[in-house]
């Protein structure tokens, strides 16, 4: 790591300690990065479009209540791995900018958990459909 990268570190590690954390705060500070997210991140913005698929769905084949709050609990754990993973991956390009063996192990990992939750959801969709669609 360089000199000018620890001091940039430091910089902003010291100007995020100084920071008020109320809630208003840290809620504000999640909403920039939701933004942030879906301004750098295709896959985020994917992810939000097969949100909307999924609520169209289920405004289609209307099942009970309790499979909305699966899908949306469902939905919110996909877009939470998304949103670490996104993390993660910035922090390491930041870090190291350069490719390294142990860097591609690291992100490959945090988009396997991305795509594990993706597919557990893909599973929750087919058994909604398949149990509830109507005809």
């Amino acid at each position: 790591m360089t000199k000018f990268r620890k001091l940039e570190i430091d910089r902003i590690y010291k100007r995020s300690a100084k920071k008020e954390k109320t809630i208003v705060n840290r809620i504000a500070l999640g909403m920039e990065g939701i933004q942030v997210a879906w301004k750098e991140e295709k896959s985020f913005r994917n992810q939000v479009s097969g949100f909307i698929l999924m609520m169209g769905t289920l405004l289609i084949v209307n099942p009970p209540i309790i499979w909305w709050g699966f899908a949306v609990i469902s939905y919110l754990f996909v877009f939470s791995l998304e949103l670490i993973n996104t993390a993660i991956e910035s922090m390491l390009d930041f870090l190291h900018p350069d490719t390294h063996p142990a860097i591609k192990k690291i992100k490959d990992i945090a988009g396997a958990a991305v795509i594990l939750s993706s597919v557990g959801l893909l599973i929750l969709g087919l058994i909604i459909i398949i149990n509830f669609f109507p005809g």
